[in-house]
């Protein structure tokens, strides 16, 4: 099992040139993560440190974590957490306004089985749909929504905009 913690050290923009550090935690819970065609850490670490930075929010001290799970894992935590039962691909769950405030983004949790479904069924490279879920994961940890039609627009915009500028299409029109 991998179970990675990659502190960056970023430079601050204060008079002051403080070094602070924002720590990124990638967990494997699932073995099947493991025999991807990817560095899955490096992916991962690269797609949230652009996200942050295309949403211009300020990598000061604070933390994310990656959980890399499957079915069973997002299926409990979804029919505990959301009263679905049923598993989905990407849970997020933020600690509120005050962890926010102080740079703890929260957790997000991937299953790897409906990952590979919903990327063969929507004719995606895994790759692709990963970085994907990633964005809305990190979008989702700082208060965006999709449970009404404008705010799911908003929200799928500014997905759009981040994977256009990684060179991949836009998820949603084949949808």
């Amino acid at each position: 099992m991998l179970w990675s913690r990659a502190s960056y050290r970023l430079m601050k923009n204060n008079s002051k040139n403080k070094m602070s550090q924002f720590d990124i935690i990638i967990n494997q819970e699932y073995s099947a993560w493991e025999n991807l065609s990817f560095d899955i850490e490096k992916v991962t670490r690269e797609t949230i440190l652009h996200t942050l930075e295309n949403l211009h929010f300020s990598l000061r001290e604070g933390e994310v974590s990656v959980i890399l799970a499957n079915d069973e894992m997002l299926h409990h935590l979804n029919k505990t957490y959301r009263h679905q039962d049923k598993s989905t691909n990407v849970l997020s769950f933020g600690y509120g306004k005050k962890a926010l405030d102080a740079g703890i983004l929260g957790d997000i949790f991937l299953s790897f089985e409906t990952v590979e479904r919903e990327s063969i069924k929507q004719k995606k490279t895994f790759h692709n749909h990963y970085i994907h879920l990633i964005i809305h994961g990190i979008l989702h940890l700082l208060g965006y929504d999709h449970e009404y039609e404008d705010d799911a627009r908003k929200m799928e915009n500014i997905e759009i905009e981040i994977l256009e500028s990684l060179n991949i299409s836009n998820p949603y029109m084949a949808l």
